[in-house]
Formats: structure tokens, C-alpha cells, sequence
């Protein structure tokens, strides 16, 4: 039993024994003159947000007949903008005392019985609390005055007096007193400049996201990149604010100083704001989460924890630099140590760089063509060239809508011979003099990784042949309206790029540099193909200049070598098979129009003859003749 339930339950029997002991509320009863007492265990705390800040207030006073009562109040005095919180009265301690607090309904004292805040809510701040204490002799009463869960930072200031009981004329004594509580921001609820911001593509942010504003599933989730796209956009022309175009989304995470979004005290976001600024070129936007996009441009919008952040391009050409800061201001030591980010507003390119659209290509290989048939419509990329553009600043140009007439937007790619390359047919008539020499260009922000970041162009090759492409902004029409392969008028156009296209493998050779060899001689065969035009076949071909291979007598069995020093290839026993590229495993693969595989010789002396058709021929031939000697016998022979 502790001493306190002893004490009620002294009560108790008293009032079992008729003593009437608090039977009643409070009357005009006085406490005995100077006799009450007032103290606090301590004058000032510090807690952060979410947490509990507690005292202990005894009072004492000396009462002179039943219904006598004391109380102590208190008061808040001050607190920050917003201030908020609860306090609570708790009754730890007491002697010969009757206790009720505020947040006990009943009209007069339950006799033996001590009534505060346990299981009860406390009371917001702005209200008064306070706690009577009865008795009919010296009395003392010990709470625990506790001020829980503020969640604004700043100081709170409680003032703590003594005030009689009910309806008595008793003044108090005790000096009243001060408790002042400082009241931190909690570190899972505080932004920190390890905050991040993200700034995407328009149409890659909304494709993920499925809106424009920030993605919020919940208090605590969202659905959210957190990855920057590569940012290029055109600037535009000079043009009114009603006119800019939207380019990019900036979404922010606001991180607290354990590098987390989420507090441990609410289980929710990191809440606070974000500031954005652009300097150069550009314009922001607000994108608020009550009332949508602004229509406010600026270089500076605050958006909260949950809103995004439209970039514009305002038409002035030139970088965009975006910096972040933690809360509502531009102040240098609230920049987010992420660093700042850039966008390129683009001018009206004046330089192309044009290069062979496939990695053979570039290191001198012609480009295959198999002998597609005339269409009535281009299809897809011509495999032809890749190219960039810039402006006059050396920026990355991604748009042709500055340089082309209005409507058009596109690069063109000028043949200088349609019956090698077109765009096309204009008409679904299969006429060669209808073909268009103007391959429309377009920039290719995904796909094929080898493609990415580059303009491509959409044609036919129709015939082999060596043709110039010329990249320009603008084409060159007849009076009829008919587009000419003229690059003249173009405002900007590439130097002429030479494509050499080759056809199918038409003529071919093959040696092993001599015709006599031991047996298991280390060989290296050498072989060169080149379509009908004399045009070294494309790289990477595995097709054949031969057909009909067949040999002549006996067939030998050639050994494979696969040592480091092996030039090119190998096979592992036919040759036949190698040549014609049937082996699925080894086959002839052309770098520039020859191929070269390292073999060794049969183990069976002998004269090899392989015949067959190369050139067109329409009757066999000798291809490939080699001896074969066993010097180790004494009956080596040939035959």
C-alpha cells in the first residue's frame, strides 16, 4: 500500500465515521490567515517538439473547518505564433487532503477520493487548469503539472498562483510564480539543407507520375522520380508571358537531419516549404497543391512539401541555373547542399555534326543494301548517318523549331541522287521520279542507346551507289511546289556527308598466300568480297561471294586454331561451309571487304582443289588449289 492510498483511504474512514469531511463543495469557510504555501520544483525546461515538459507544484495551507479549500491555477502568458500544446494536472502526493482538477465535471468534492487528468486528455494551452484541494486541518498537495506535445518551436511562458478554493474571501499568500518552457524544433521534424530537389522533362515527369502536381499518395508516400532528366530545350522566340512554354518539373524532398523524409515522431513527411530560384535564362511557376498552376512568372517561387515548380522558357537564349533552399527564403546558408542544377535554352542551330549512323560505319564501312523493293512510303530510319546540332553558343540544339518555317519543325537530310536514297514516294504511285531527296530529322530521346542524343532521318535506300546527305534547316522547292536536292537556300546546312552503298557480295577471292604447305601447318587464309559495282560489301556481312563450293576429289578436314595470335577467324573443318557463311559457328565476317581466319592444315597429305561460281559466273571454276605433304613419310606423295 503506498503512503498516498493510505492517505485516501484515511479519508474514507473518516467520512464513514460521520466526520462529514468535504461532504459538500466549498463555502464561505477561510483558510486560516498567511498559512498556504507555494513552490515548484523548477523554474524553466527545455524539450523539442513532440515531447513532454513536467514540474512539481506543492501547495499547503492550513483550513479551519470542513468545506475549507485552496486552489492553484495556471496560466499561460505568452507563446509563439501558433503556439500549441496541452497541459495536465497530476496528483502524485497529498495529506489530509480532498483533490478535484479542471477536468473533473462533478459539482462538489467525492469524499476520499483525489481526481486529476490520468486517462484524460489534457487541456490546450489558452485555457486556464487549475486543482482544489479541501480539507478541516493542515494540508499539502503535490502535482506533477506537465505541458505535453507542442509542435511549434519558441518559448512558452506558464504562470502558476494560488487562488482560494470557491466562494470563501481568503487571499493567498504565495508569490505566484514562473515556469518558462523552451520548446526546440524536433530533429526528425526539421528540414535540413540535405534536402533534395528533382527536376524532370515534362513529358517524362507526367508519364511516371500521371500529373503535373506533386504525386502525393498519402501524408507519408508519394510517387516520385527522384532522378534529374538531361535537360535541353529550345528557348523559343521572344514572345509575351501568355506564350512561354513549360519544359521541366521540379519536385522537392524535403529530407530532416538523419537524411530521411519521414519523422519518427509523426510518421509522416518531413513538412516544411522549399525555395526555388532560376538565374539566366527562364522563368518559374508555382504549382500549388489548392489552387493549381500559377500564372505568375518568376525567378523565385516557394512551394510547400507536397507542390511542384514549373520551369518556362521565356525566349532568351543562354543557361537557367535553378538553386534550392530549405524554407521560405533565398538565404545563402539555406542552399541545398545537392548543389544547384542547369537547363540549356537553345538558340537556332547553325552547326551540324554529322557521323556514320552505326559503329562500322564510322571506321569506314559502306552500308548494306539487300535489295529492298520501290515503296510508296519511306519506313522508319534509314540507317545512313546520325548528326547534333548546336547554336551559335556551342549549346545542343534538340528542336528544329526555331530554324524551320513555323509548323514544320524538323531537320531535313538533302540526297543528292533519289534513285539511291529517298524519303519516299510523295504519291502512292511506285515512280522513281516521284521519290523526295528530303529525309525528314528528328531528335531521339530513347530507343537504341547507340541513337539516343542524336537526330536521325527517315528514308529508303532503294539502290547501291555512293550518294551526299546534306543536313539542313530549310528545302529548296520548284514553282510547282516540288522539293529539289538543292541545299543553296538552306540558312543552315552540314558540309555534304558521303555514303558509299554496297549490294550483296558479288566477286570473290580467297588464298593461303601459297600453295604448298606440310601437314598440320599453321595457315592464315585471306578473303575479299565486293558487290557487283567493285564496293567493298558492309562490314559485319556474313554473306557470301561464292556459290556452288564443291571440291574437286578428296575434301579435307582442316584443324581450327583458336590461339591468341590467330588473326581474324577460324573454322573447325569445313571450308566450304565457312565461305559460304552456313556454319552457324564459324563464318566469314567482313571488316572493310576482307576476312582472314587462322587454321592448320589437314594431317593428310594430298592436293585440295575447290571449285566454284564467283562473279556471276554461270559454270564452275577453280577457286582455291593447295598441296599437302607429309614429310615424315617416306612415301609422301601427291596426287
Amino acid at each position: 500500500m503506498t503512503k498516498l492510498t493510505f492517505k485516501r483511504l484515511a479519508l474514507v474512514v473518516v467520512t464513514a465515521l460521520g466526520l462529514g469531511l468535504l461532504a459538500t463543495g466549498p463555502t464561505s469557510a477561510t483558510i486560516v490567515a498567511s498559512s498556504d504555501t507555494l513552490t515548484v520544483s523548477a523554474t524553466s525546461s527545455t524539450i523539442s517538439a513532440g515531447e513532454t515538459a513536467s514540474v512539481t507544484v506543492t501547495q499547503t495551507a492550513i483550513a479551519a473547518a470542513a468545506g475549507d479549500s485552496i486552489s492553484v491555477v495556471v496560466t499561460n502568458q505568452t507563446r509563439p505564433d501558433g503556439g500549441d500544446g496541452r497541459l495536465g494536472f497530476y496528483v502524485t502526493d497529498s495529506s489530509n487532503a480532498t483533490i478535484r482538477t479542471t477536468v473533473n465535471t462533478a459539482n462538489s468534492y467525492e469524499p476520499g477520493t483525489q481526481l486529476d487528468y490520468r486517462g484524460i486528455a489534457g487541456t490546450a494551452i489558452g485555457t486556464d487548469v487549475r486543482a482544489n484541494a479541501g480539507g478541516t486541518t493542515a494540508l499539502s498537495a503535490t502535482y506533477r503539472l506537465s505541458f505535453m506535445a507542442p509542435t511549434v518551436a519558441g518559448t512558452y511562458t506558464f504562470r502558476i498562483y494560488a487562488a482560494n478554493g470557491g466562494n470563501n474571501a481568503y487571499s493567498p499568500v504565495a508569490v505566484p510564480l514562473t515556469w518558462t518552457v523552451t520548446v526546440s524544433a524536433n530533429a526528425s521534424d526539421t528540414a535540413t539543407t540535405a534536402s533534395k530537389f528533382w527536376m524532370n522533362r515534362l513529358a517524362e515527369y507526367t508519364a511516371f507520375t500521371g500529373v503535373l502536381g506533386y504525386p502525393a499518395t498519402s501524408a507519408r508516400d508519394y510517387k516520385g522520380l527522384e532522378v534529374d532528366s538531361a535537360l535541353v530545350v529550345t528557348a523559343g522566340a521572344a514572345r509575351a508571358a501568355a506564350d512561354y512554354t513549360p519544359h521541366a518539373v521540379i519536385s522537392p524532398v524535403i529530407m530532416n537531419s538523419s537524411d530521411t523524409k519521414v519523422s519518427t515522431r509523426t510518421n509522416t513527411r518531413v513538412l516544411d516549404s522549399m525555395t526555388i530560384t532560376i538565374a539566366g535564362a527562364g522563368q518559374l511557376v508555382a504549382n500549388s497543391r489548392y489552387t493549381g498552376l500559377g500564372t505568375a512568372f518568376s525567378k523565385q517561387v516557394t512551394i510547400a512539401w507536397d507542390e511542384t515548380a514549373v520551369v518556362y522558357s521565356d525566349g532568351t537564349v543562354g543557361t537557367g541555373t535553378i538553386t534550392a533552399y530549405v524554407g521560405s527564403s533565398s538565404v545563402s546558408s539555406k542552399a541545398l547542399t545537392q548543389g544547384s542544377k542547369t537547363i540549356a535554352f537553345t538558340g537556332r542551330a547553325t552547326t551540324f555534326a554529322v557521323t556514320g549512323f552505326t559503329a562500322n560505319q564510322r571506321v569506314g564501312s559502306t552500308v548494306s543494301y539487300t535489295g529492298a523493293a520501290d515503296s510508296a512510303t519511306a519506313t522508319g530510319i534509314a540507317p545512313l548517318l546520325r548528326f547534333t546540332a548546336a547554336d551559335a553558343a556551342g549549346n545542343a540544339v534538340t528542336a528544329a523549331t526555331l530554324n524551320t518555317d513555323k509548323g514544320e519543325g524538323v531537320f531535313y537530310a538533302i540526297s543528292s541522287d533519289t534513285s539511291i536514297v529517298a524519303a519516299g514516294e510523295v504519291v502512292g504511285t511506285s515512280t522513281a521520279a516521284r521519290r523526295s531527296p528530303a529525309l525528314t530529322c528528328s531528335y531521339e530521346r530513347g530507343g537504341a542507346s547507340a541513337i539516343v542524343g542524336f537526330f536521325t532521318c527517315d528514308g529508303r535506300i532503294y539502290d547501291s551507289g555512293t550518294v551526299t546527305l546534306t543536313i539542313v534547316d530549310s528545302r529548296t522547292l520548284t514553282l510547282s511546289g516540288n522539293v529539289t536536292s538543292s541545299t543553296d537556300h538552306a540558312v543552315a546546312k552540314s558540309a555534304a556527308f558521303s555514303v558509299t552503298i554496297a549490294g550483296a557480295g558479288y566477286t570473290g577471292t580467297t588464298s593461303f598466300g601459297k600453295t604448298a604447305f606440310n601437314v598440320n601447318e599453321a595457315a592464315t587464309l585471306t578473303s575479299t568480297c565486293k558487290d557487283s559495282g567493285g564496293r567493298n560489301v558492309a562490314d559485319g556481312n556474313s554473306g557470301t561471294c561464292w556459290s556452288n563450293l564443291n571440291w574437286k576429289g578428296a575434301s579435307p578436314t582442316f584443324g581450327a586454331n583458336s590461339s591468341a595470335s590467330a588473326s581474324g577467324g577460324t573454322f573447325t573443318t569445313s571450308l566450304i561451309g565457312y565461305l559460304n557463311a552456313t556454319d552457324s559457328t564459324n563464318k566469314v565476317t567482313w571488316v572493310g571487304g576482307t576476312d582472314t581466319a587462322l587454321v592448320y592444315m589437314p594431317t593428310t597429305a594430298g592436293t585440295y582443289t575447290l571449285m566454284g561460281r564467283t562473279s556471276g559466273a554461270t559454270v564452275d571454276s577453280e577457286i582455291l588449289t593447295i598441296t599437302v605433304t607429309d614429310p615424315t613419310s617416306a612415301n609422301s606423295c601427291c596426287c
